[in-house]
């Protein structure tokens, strides 16, 4: 919740607030990359995990908006069509794990951890994008256009049955 909230600040900031263009610079594609090192460095401990992950995912995001490299990555059209498939992903991606890991694990090439988590991670991950693709396109997406609570109501509203006045077209 604080890394959720610590974003909506950043993007409220970046939105509003922010006074002028940032000036994208290699420093802060430099500090993108410590964040994300540092990232996987605190999961060690859980007091340490929660008390600096939102500051350096807001130092992270920071960083990717004023950075050159970091900005253009973020950008990736691949990446931004994840980023808006997110709930969808978040929705449907650990009951496809379960479900595919139950059949794909059988697949282990070695006794180590790392070489098997690579291929289960090469295994499912297509697996769960195209799923929540398929259930984005066809079902997010669509609800979220703006007329359609209006375009519901015009299936559903019975036909008139009142007589309706035809014209036909001369004048008197």
């Amino acid at each position: 919740m604080p890394c959720f909230l610590l974003g909506m600040l950043l993007a409220d900031i970046y939105v509003a607030r922010w006074k002028s263009q940032p000036i994208a610079s290699r420093l802060n594609d430099g500090v993108a990359l410590l964040c994300v090192v540092a990232m996987f460095g605190m999961r060690e401990s859980v007091a340490v995990d929660r008390l600096l992950m939102p500051w350096v995912l807001c130092l992270l995001m920071v960083s990717v908006l004023c950075g050159d490299l970091s900005k253009r990555v973020a950008s990736l059209p691949a990446l931004c069509a994840i980023g808006g498939m997110c709930y969808s992903i978040y929705l449907f991606h650990y009951e496809l794990i379960v479900v595919i890991s139950a059949v794909t694990l059988r697949f282990a090439v070695t006794e180590k951890f790392l070489p098997n988590f690579v291929l289960q991670s090469l295994l499912i991950t297509p697996i769960v994008l195209g799923f929540c693709t398929v259930y984005y396109l066809y079902v997010e997406k669509p609800c979220m256009a703006r007329d359609l609570p209006q375009r519901l109501l015009a299936k559903f509203r019975k036909p008139s049955t009142s007589p309706v006045a035809i014209e036909t077209g001369a004048k008197q």
